[in-house]
Protein backbone atom coordinates (compact mmCIF):
# COMPACT_ATOMS: atom_id res chain seq x y z
CA UNK A 1 0.00 0.00 0.00
CA UNK A 2 2.87 2.55 0.61
CA UNK A 3 4.28 1.69 -2.30
CA UNK A 4 1.64 2.31 -4.15
CA UNK A 5 0.79 5.44 -2.56
CA UNK A 6 4.47 6.95 -3.20
CA UNK A 7 4.44 6.34 -6.90
CA UNK A 8 0.96 7.85 -6.80
CA UNK A 9 2.13 10.75 -5.66
CA UNK A 10 5.54 10.27 -8.20
CA UNK A 11 2.85 10.26 -11.29
CA UNK A 12 0.34 13.16 -9.72
CA UNK A 13 3.17 15.51 -8.27
CA UNK A 14 4.01 16.86 -11.75
CA UNK A 15 0.61 17.49 -13.06
CA UNK A 16 -0.63 18.67 -9.77
CA UNK A 17 2.31 21.51 -9.88
CA UNK A 18 1.11 22.02 -13.55
CA UNK A 19 -2.06 22.56 -12.93
CA UNK A 20 -1.24 25.04 -9.83
CA UNK A 21 1.80 27.01 -11.92
CA UNK A 22 -1.47 27.15 -15.28
CA UNK A 23 -3.63 28.35 -12.64
CA UNK A 24 -1.85 31.14 -10.68
CA UNK A 25 0.00 32.31 -14.60
CA UNK A 26 -3.82 32.73 -15.61
CA UNK A 27 -5.01 35.01 -12.76
CA UNK A 28 -1.97 37.10 -13.21
CA UNK A 29 -3.02 38.42 -16.28
CA UNK A 30 -4.83 41.28 -15.73
CA UNK A 31 -8.59 41.60 -17.80
CA UNK A 32 -11.81 44.08 -17.52
CA UNK A 33 -13.00 42.44 -14.26
CA UNK A 34 -10.17 42.91 -12.40
CA UNK A 35 -9.38 46.16 -13.93
CA UNK A 36 -12.82 46.82 -12.67
CA UNK A 37 -12.31 45.65 -8.79
CA UNK A 38 -9.00 47.93 -9.00
CA UNK A 39 -11.08 50.87 -9.71
CA UNK A 40 -13.94 50.27 -7.19
CA UNK A 41 -12.09 49.03 -4.30
CA UNK A 42 -10.10 52.22 -3.77
CA UNK A 43 -11.36 53.85 -0.51
CA UNK A 44 -13.91 56.34 -1.71
CA UNK A 45 -13.35 56.50 -5.25
CA UNK A 46 -15.02 59.48 -5.96
CA UNK A 47 -17.94 57.96 -8.43
CA UNK A 48 -20.95 60.73 -8.61
CA UNK A 49 -22.75 57.97 -10.96
CA UNK A 50 -22.26 54.31 -11.42
CA UNK A 51 -23.42 52.26 -14.92
CA UNK A 52 -24.41 48.85 -14.08
CA UNK A 53 -25.86 46.29 -16.73
CA UNK A 54 -25.21 44.17 -19.82
CA UNK A 55 -23.07 44.46 -23.07
CA UNK A 56 -25.80 47.18 -23.93
CA UNK A 57 -24.44 49.44 -20.87
CA UNK A 58 -20.70 48.26 -21.13
CA UNK A 59 -20.47 49.35 -24.88
CA UNK A 60 -22.66 52.57 -24.86
CA UNK A 61 -22.73 54.69 -21.62
CA UNK A 62 -18.91 55.81 -21.62
CA UNK A 63 -18.24 57.75 -18.71
CA UNK A 64 -15.74 59.90 -20.69
CA UNK A 65 -18.27 62.13 -21.96
CA UNK A 66 -20.14 62.30 -18.20
CA UNK A 67 -20.26 65.94 -16.37
CA UNK A 68 -19.46 64.15 -12.83
CA UNK A 69 -17.47 61.29 -12.08
CA UNK A 70 -18.48 57.98 -13.59
CA UNK A 71 -17.63 54.83 -13.53
CA UNK A 72 -19.24 51.59 -16.25
CA UNK A 73 -19.22 48.37 -14.16
CA UNK A 74 -21.34 46.75 -17.02
CA UNK A 75 -20.29 43.75 -18.70
CA UNK A 76 -21.26 41.30 -21.22
CA UNK A 77 -24.35 38.96 -19.81
CA UNK A 78 -24.21 40.63 -16.65
CA UNK A 79 -27.65 40.02 -15.60
CA UNK A 80 -29.28 42.06 -12.78
CA UNK A 81 -28.53 39.81 -9.93
CA UNK A 82 -25.00 39.88 -10.20
CA UNK A 83 -25.89 44.63 -10.75
CA UNK A 84 -26.87 44.20 -7.26
CA UNK A 85 -24.25 41.91 -5.99
CA UNK A 86 -21.92 44.66 -6.98
CA UNK A 87 -23.44 47.23 -5.52
CA UNK A 88 -23.10 45.62 -2.06
CA UNK A 89 -19.40 44.32 -2.71
CA UNK A 90 -18.73 47.97 -3.30
CA UNK A 91 -21.01 49.68 -0.88
CA UNK A 92 -18.50 51.25 1.54
CA UNK A 93 -16.56 52.50 -1.52
CA UNK A 94 -19.95 54.53 -2.94
CA UNK A 95 -19.46 57.46 -0.40
CA UNK A 96 -19.96 59.98 -3.21
CA UNK A 97 -22.65 57.98 -4.83
CA UNK A 98 -26.01 60.25 -6.54
CA UNK A 99 -26.73 58.13 -9.08
CA UNK A 100 -26.94 54.81 -10.69
CA UNK A 101 -27.70 54.23 -13.86
CA UNK A 102 -29.43 50.82 -15.15
CA UNK A 103 -30.70 49.90 -18.59
CA UNK A 104 -34.17 47.60 -18.94
CA UNK A 105 -34.07 46.49 -22.11
CA UNK A 106 -36.20 43.58 -23.78
CA UNK A 107 -34.23 40.64 -21.74
CA UNK A 108 -33.18 42.32 -18.43
CA UNK A 109 -36.02 40.92 -16.12
CA UNK A 110 -36.17 37.42 -17.52
CA UNK A 111 -32.24 36.76 -17.61
CA UNK A 112 -30.03 35.34 -15.30
CA UNK A 113 -26.35 34.32 -15.79
CA UNK A 114 -26.70 31.54 -13.61
CA UNK A 115 -28.23 29.55 -15.89
CA UNK A 116 -27.88 30.76 -19.33
CA UNK A 117 -25.26 29.37 -21.95
CA UNK A 118 -22.30 32.08 -20.57
CA UNK A 119 -22.49 30.69 -17.03
CA UNK A 120 -19.06 29.90 -17.06
CA UNK A 121 -18.58 33.70 -17.44
CA UNK A 122 -19.55 33.30 -13.63
CA UNK A 123 -15.30 32.39 -12.89
CA UNK A 124 -14.46 36.10 -13.49
CA UNK A 125 -16.99 37.73 -10.70
CA UNK A 126 -15.65 35.09 -8.21
CA UNK A 127 -11.83 35.61 -9.01
CA UNK A 128 -11.64 39.12 -9.67
CA UNK A 129 -14.71 40.60 -7.77
CA UNK A 130 -14.68 38.32 -5.26
CA UNK A 131 -18.51 37.75 -5.62
CA UNK A 132 -19.22 34.47 -4.62
CA UNK A 133 -22.63 33.61 -4.10
CA UNK A 134 -23.81 30.36 -5.54
CA UNK A 135 -20.80 30.04 -7.68
CA UNK A 136 -20.13 26.33 -8.34
CA UNK A 137 -16.75 24.79 -8.10
CA UNK A 138 -16.25 24.53 -11.71
CA UNK A 139 -16.83 28.58 -11.60
CA UNK A 140 -13.83 29.02 -9.13
CA UNK A 141 -11.04 28.16 -10.97
CA UNK A 142 -10.05 29.18 -14.64
CA UNK A 143 -8.75 25.77 -15.77
CA UNK A 144 -11.73 24.33 -15.10
CA UNK A 145 -13.98 27.07 -17.36
CA UNK A 146 -12.18 26.89 -20.42
CA UNK A 147 -10.20 24.64 -22.63
CA UNK A 148 -6.70 23.74 -22.30
CA UNK A 149 -5.28 24.66 -25.23
CA UNK A 150 -7.19 28.54 -24.94
CA UNK A 151 -5.69 28.38 -21.37
CA UNK A 152 -2.05 27.90 -22.55
CA UNK A 153 -2.75 30.53 -25.76
CA UNK A 154 -3.84 33.31 -23.32
CA UNK A 155 -0.40 32.49 -20.95
CA UNK A 156 1.73 32.47 -24.07
CA UNK A 157 0.01 35.84 -25.87
CA UNK A 158 0.32 37.71 -22.40
CA UNK A 159 3.49 36.45 -20.97
CA UNK A 160 5.25 36.16 -23.97
CA UNK A 161 4.07 38.25 -26.93
CA UNK A 162 3.16 41.11 -24.75
CA UNK A 163 -0.56 40.52 -25.97
CA UNK A 164 -3.32 42.76 -23.32
CA UNK A 165 -6.56 40.94 -22.19
CA UNK A 166 -8.10 44.25 -21.54
CA UNK A 167 -11.13 46.03 -23.59
CA UNK A 168 -12.07 48.20 -21.02
CA UNK A 169 -11.19 52.00 -20.88
CA UNK A 170 -9.75 53.50 -17.54
CA UNK A 171 -13.11 53.99 -16.56
CA UNK A 172 -14.70 50.88 -17.58
CA UNK A 173 -16.24 51.55 -21.03
CA UNK A 174 -16.40 48.81 -23.74
CA UNK A 175 -13.90 50.26 -25.88
CA UNK A 176 -14.15 47.42 -28.34
CA UNK A 177 -16.86 48.55 -30.37
CA UNK A 178 -15.73 50.59 -32.98
CA UNK A 179 -16.43 49.38 -36.22
CA UNK A 180 -19.65 47.37 -37.55
CA UNK A 181 -19.43 43.95 -38.29
CA UNK A 182 -19.96 42.61 -42.11
CA UNK A 183 -23.02 40.69 -40.84
CA UNK A 184 -26.30 43.57 -41.74
CA UNK A 185 -28.27 45.49 -39.51
CA UNK A 186 -31.41 43.61 -40.59
CA UNK A 187 -29.69 40.32 -39.69
CA UNK A 188 -28.41 40.69 -36.73
CA UNK A 189 -31.69 42.45 -35.37
CA UNK A 190 -33.56 39.19 -36.16
CA UNK A 191 -31.36 37.38 -34.73
CA UNK A 192 -30.60 39.02 -31.38
CA UNK A 193 -34.26 39.59 -31.08
CA UNK A 194 -34.61 35.60 -31.41
CA UNK A 195 -32.24 34.82 -29.37
CA UNK A 196 -33.56 37.28 -26.22
CA UNK A 197 -37.29 36.02 -26.62
CA UNK A 198 -35.91 32.85 -26.10
CA UNK A 199 -35.01 33.25 -22.77
CA UNK A 200 -37.64 31.77 -20.63
CA UNK A 201 -39.80 33.51 -17.99
CA UNK A 202 -38.49 31.73 -15.02
CA UNK A 203 -36.41 34.25 -13.71
CA UNK A 204 -39.02 37.00 -14.09
CA UNK A 205 -40.34 37.60 -10.50
CA UNK A 206 -37.06 37.39 -8.69
CA UNK A 207 -35.20 39.57 -11.22
CA UNK A 208 -38.65 42.36 -10.12
CA UNK A 209 -37.20 41.73 -6.57
CA UNK A 210 -33.82 42.03 -6.88
CA UNK A 211 -34.74 45.18 -8.93
CA UNK A 212 -36.57 46.89 -5.49
CA UNK A 213 -33.61 45.57 -3.61
CA UNK A 214 -31.49 48.11 -5.90
CA UNK A 215 -33.88 50.84 -6.03
CA UNK A 216 -33.44 50.29 -2.18
CA UNK A 217 -30.40 50.40 -1.65
CA UNK A 218 -29.99 53.51 -3.93
CA UNK A 219 -32.42 55.10 -1.21
CA UNK A 220 -30.22 54.14 1.88
CA UNK A 221 -27.30 55.77 -0.39
CA UNK A 222 -29.52 58.97 -0.56
CA UNK A 223 -29.00 58.29 -4.57
CA UNK A 224 -31.48 58.53 -7.81
CA UNK A 225 -31.52 55.44 -9.69
CA UNK A 226 -31.91 56.21 -13.92
CA UNK A 227 -33.36 53.33 -15.28
CA UNK A 228 -33.50 53.65 -19.51
CA UNK A 229 -33.96 51.54 -22.56
CA UNK A 230 -31.32 51.31 -24.86
CA UNK A 231 -31.68 52.40 -28.45
CA UNK A 232 -31.85 49.56 -30.70
CA UNK A 233 -32.16 49.25 -34.82
CA UNK A 234 -35.54 48.83 -36.00
CA UNK A 235 -34.73 45.30 -37.20
CA UNK A 236 -34.42 44.28 -33.49
CA UNK A 237 -37.26 46.69 -32.23
CA UNK A 238 -39.95 44.72 -34.69
CA UNK A 239 -39.15 41.02 -33.83
CA UNK A 240 -39.29 41.21 -30.26
CA UNK A 241 -42.04 39.87 -28.02
CA UNK A 242 -44.59 42.66 -27.52
CA UNK A 243 -45.75 40.68 -24.52
CA UNK A 244 -42.18 41.05 -23.07
CA UNK A 245 -41.95 44.61 -23.56
CA UNK A 246 -45.69 45.30 -22.01
CA UNK A 247 -45.19 43.03 -18.92
CA UNK A 248 -41.65 45.31 -18.38
CA UNK A 249 -42.82 48.78 -19.16
CA UNK A 250 -45.74 47.38 -16.46
CA UNK A 251 -43.39 46.78 -13.72
CA UNK A 252 -41.44 49.68 -14.53
CA UNK A 253 -44.17 52.41 -14.58
CA UNK A 254 -45.16 50.62 -11.13
CA UNK A 255 -41.85 51.07 -9.50
CA UNK A 256 -41.59 54.83 -10.79
CA UNK A 257 -44.79 55.81 -9.27
CA UNK A 258 -44.29 54.37 -5.54
CA UNK A 259 -40.75 54.96 -5.63
CA UNK A 260 -39.78 58.83 -5.85
CA UNK A 261 -36.07 58.15 -6.37
CA UNK A 262 -36.52 56.28 -9.45
CA UNK A 263 -37.12 57.98 -13.07
CA UNK A 264 -37.58 56.14 -16.25
CA UNK A 265 -36.23 56.87 -20.06
CA UNK A 266 -36.35 54.84 -22.99
CA UNK A 267 -34.64 55.16 -26.17
CA UNK A 268 -35.19 52.31 -27.79
CA UNK A 269 -37.34 54.09 -30.88
CA UNK A 270 -35.25 57.04 -30.45
CA UNK A 271 -34.76 58.41 -34.36
CA UNK A 272 -31.67 60.44 -33.57
CA UNK A 273 -29.82 56.86 -33.58
CA UNK A 274 -29.46 55.93 -37.02
CA UNK A 275 -27.23 52.96 -38.98
CA UNK A 276 -24.12 54.49 -38.25
CA UNK A 277 -24.39 54.63 -34.80
CA UNK A 278 -24.67 50.81 -34.66
CA UNK A 279 -21.92 48.35 -34.11
CA UNK A 280 -24.51 45.55 -34.87
CA UNK A 281 -28.54 46.18 -34.26
CA UNK A 282 -28.91 46.23 -30.63
CA UNK A 283 -24.97 47.48 -29.62
CA UNK A 284 -23.67 50.85 -30.24
CA UNK A 285 -20.46 51.83 -31.81
CA UNK A 286 -17.87 54.73 -30.14
CA UNK A 287 -20.60 57.53 -32.65
CA UNK A 288 -23.45 55.59 -30.81
CA UNK A 289 -22.13 55.88 -27.45
CA UNK A 290 -21.23 59.31 -27.21
CA UNK A 291 -24.56 59.88 -28.01
CA UNK A 292 -26.14 58.14 -25.61
CA UNK A 293 -24.07 59.21 -23.02
CA UNK A 294 -24.73 63.03 -23.38
CA UNK A 295 -28.46 61.77 -23.59
CA UNK A 296 -28.10 60.28 -20.76
CA UNK A 297 -25.89 62.58 -18.67
CA UNK A 298 -28.40 65.57 -19.91
CA UNK A 299 -31.46 63.54 -17.93
CA UNK A 300 -28.96 63.47 -14.63
CA UNK A 301 -28.27 67.22 -14.90
CA UNK A 302 -31.54 67.78 -14.80
CA UNK A 303 -32.74 65.86 -11.85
Amino acid sequence: MKSFCIRLIVFLGPILAIGFATEFLLRRIPNDYSLKNNFLSIGDSHINTLILGSSHSYYGVNPEYMTNRAFNAAYVSQSIDIDFQILKRYENHLDSLQFIVLPIDHSTLFSNLYNSSESWRLKNYYLYLGIDEKVKIKNRFELLTLQMKVNLMRIINHYLRGRSYITSSNLGWGKMYKTRRNASLAQTGILAAQRHSSVPDDNFLNNVHVLQLIIDFAKKHNARLLLYTSPAHSSYVENLSQLRIARTDEVIAKLVDSNDNVFYHSFLTDESFVDADFRDADHLNEIGARKLTLKIDSLLLKR
